[in-house]
């Protein structure tokens, strides 16, 4: 699996206390990118974040969360679709006059599952941690935190070695500063994310996994076994799935180097690992060229070129 690429981010800041809506420079993204944008606010209903839009793209509301003595923050995320050109992405702010910020990540050979795995929290009085658990290998964990203590965050120590895409510190004018960040996440499972300095923080945290892209399988050949009269077996081995699932996987075989599977094949059942097939219609005393192959939904793959010659020969003995 291929990790997530960043292309991309936009940090915008409000310049002052106001309910003023917040764009993103203009920029050019290609179908198939995913977007992450990224909301926080002062204070409850201080300014009150609305929907994002732009480019005339789809955006799904991940997380929202605005509760009293927190900073409220919103997550969106939408796949980029229909060649839209050159593009923005705006969020408006209503009710009341307060401090609010905008991080949007543009995320290249990413996706986003039906049902994306997400967390969110407001811990409290503490340095802020929490934990999202992934499901696949080699994707990426993007986050925001904001803190309604509105501690001076000095130089932030990040968990899990995040990357910072934004901060936005105001804690010397209100109770209020926000953090942006992401981190890449080798295994999936629980990952930890936030900050283990500044501590003491009335923290508003969510985070959702962007997910690699699928890339082919891998697939090794192994020697031809079990030579006959008729047929022979064909081996292999599917050493990774590239991430999407397997939908077939076999051995073909031609007497011209690199066969394909538009030429003989047998198939096999399963998904990864070791596996045969069998060769047959084999003529005599007739090189052959053998390759293993696995199939997702991204492509085919085919092993090493391996060679057999068949000599299916019945010896006679004869006496005199």
């Amino acid at each position: 699996m291929a990790t997530p690429v960043l292309l991309a981010s936009y940090e915008v800041l409000s310049a002052a206390s106001d309910t003023s809506s917040l764009v993103t420079p203009s920029f050019t993204p290609s179908d198939g990118e995913v977007l992450i944008v990224k909301v926080a606010s002062e204070t409850v209903n201080t300014p009150t974040i609305g929907l994002a839009t732009g480019g005339g793209q789809t955006y799904t509301s991940r997380i929202s969360i605005n509760v009293a003595n927190h900073c409220p923050i919103r997550l969106f995320t939408a796949t980029v679709s229909g060649s839209p050109g050159s593009m923005t992405v705006t969020v408006p702010f209503t009710v009341n006059s307060g401090f609010h910020s905008l991080v949007v990540e543009r995320w290249g050979n990413a996706q986003l599952a039906a049902s994306p795995a997400i967390n969110s929290a407001t811990p409290s009085n503490s340095a802020p941690s929490l934990t999202i658990n992934t499901v696949l290998s080699d994707s990426v964990v993007s986050w925001l935190s904001a803190d309604w203590n509105a501690n001076a965050p000095g130089t932030p120590v990040y968990r899990s070695s995040a990357i910072q895409t934004g901060i936005h510190d105001k804690s010397a004018a209100v109770a209020y500063v926000a953090y942006f960040a992401y981190q890449v996440c080798g295994a999936a499972g629980t990952q930890t994310f936030g900050l283990s300095a500044p501590g003491n923080q009335e923290a508003t945290m969510g985070a959702i996994e962007v997910q690699g892209l699928g890339v082919n399988p891998s697939v090794a050949t192994q020697a031809v076994t079990n030579i006959t009269a008729a047929t022979a077996t064909g081996n292999g081995n599917v050493t990774s799935d590239g991430g999407q699932a397997i939908t077939e996987r076999g051995v073909c075989w031609s007497t011209s180097v690199n066969p394909t599977t538009s030429d003989s094949k047998a198939t096999s059942a399963g998904t990864t690992g070791t596996f045969t097939a069998s060769l047959t219609g084999l003529s005599s005393a007739t090189l052959y060229h053998v390759r293993a192959y696995a199939i997702n939904s991204i492509g085919t793959s085919y092993g090493d070129d391996v060679t057999f010659i068949h000599y299916p020969v019945a010896l006679s003995w004869i006496s005199a």
